[in-house]
C-alpha cells in the first residue's frame, strides 16, 4: 500500500525486517511496502536436496568462494555478475571500537576497474491501487555467497539507495563531468550472520543515456 507525499524534496527512509521492505517519507507517508524473497531462499525450501546451507567454522579457508551481486527492482536488473575466487584481508580502516572485519574488493577502484551496469541509473517504480511514483536511485540488492562446494553461505534480498559524493580528488570525475553516487548496506553489529556489509559507487558518465559503471564495489564478512 502507498500514499503519495507533498515535499519531493524528502529524502526516503529504507528499513528492511527479514524479508519485508518498507520505504517512508515521514511518520505520516509510507511511499510502498514490498516482500522480496532472494532466490536461493525460495529455492531451498523447494529443493532443500539441491540448496544446502552451511555456517562456516573459525579460522574458515575461503579458496573457492564466490559472491553473487544483482541491482533491480521488481522489473529490470540493473547489474548482474558473479565474483569467483574471493580474497579476504583485515579490514585497516575500521575505528578500534569497531568488531574486526574482513573485506574483499569485488571490483577496484582506478579506472580500469569497471565494470557496466545495463545503460540505466536504478530507479525503483511503485503503484498502489490509485497512486503511482518512481524514486529514483533505489533499488532491491541481492547478495549470495557461497563457498567451494557451492554451499550457500548467505543469501539476502535487501533494499538500498544511492546517493550522489562529489570525489574532489578523482580526477576522471572532475575532468569529464561524471557524477558519483555511493550505496551501501550494513548489518547491525548484534546480528551473528557472518555478511557484514556492502558498499560501492555507482558513476553515471551520461545523464542523457543513463550510461552508468558500477566501482569500487567491496563485501565485508565478520572476522
Amino acid at each position: 500500500q502507498s500514499r503519495s507525499h507533498s515535499h519531493h524534496a524528502n529524502i526516503i527512509q529504507l528499513y528492511s525486517q527479514q524479508n519485508i521492505h518498507f520505504a517512508i517519507y515521514d511518520e505520516h507517508s509510507i511511499a510502498f511496502i514490498v516482500i522480496a524473497l532472494n532466490h536461493y531462499i525460495l529455492l531451498s525450501k523447494i529443493a532443500p536436496k539441491l540448496i544446502k546451507y552451511t555456517t562456516p567454522k573459525m579460522n574458515t579457508i575461503f579458496y573457492g568462494w564466490k559472491c553473487q551481486i544483482m541491482l533491480r527492482n521488481m522489473k529490470q536488473i540493473f547489474f548482474h555478475q558473479t565474483f569467483y575466487d574471493l580474497v579476504f584481508k583485515p579490514n585497516e580502516h575500521a575505528s578500534a571500537e569497531a568488531k574486526p572485519l574482513l573485506h574483499c574488493k569485488l571490483i577496484g577502484d582506478s579506472d580500469n576497474e569497471i565494470q557496466k551496469m545495463n545503460q540505466m541509473f536504478p530507479t525503483y517504480p511503485w503503484k498502489s491501487g490509485v497512486l503511482k511514483g518512481k524514486e529514483a536511485g533505489v533499488f532491491e540488492l541481492d547478495i549470495n555467497i557461497l563457498n567451494g562446494q557451492n554451499n550457500v553461505i548467505c543469501a539476502l534480498s535487501v533494499m538500498t539507495q544511492c546517493v550522489a559524493i562529489n570525489d574532489l580528488y578523482n580526477f576522471t570525475d572532475q575532468s569529464s563531468g561524471y557524477k558519483r553516487f555511493l550505496f551501501a548496506y550494513n548489518i547491525p553489529e548484534n546480528d551473528m550472520q557472518i555478511f557484514r556489509g556492502i558498499k560501492g559507487n555507482i558513476v553515471m558518465l551520461d545523464k542523457q543515456t543513463n550510461d552508468c559503471n558500477i566501482q569500487s564495489l567491496y563485501l565485508y564478512l565478520s572476522s
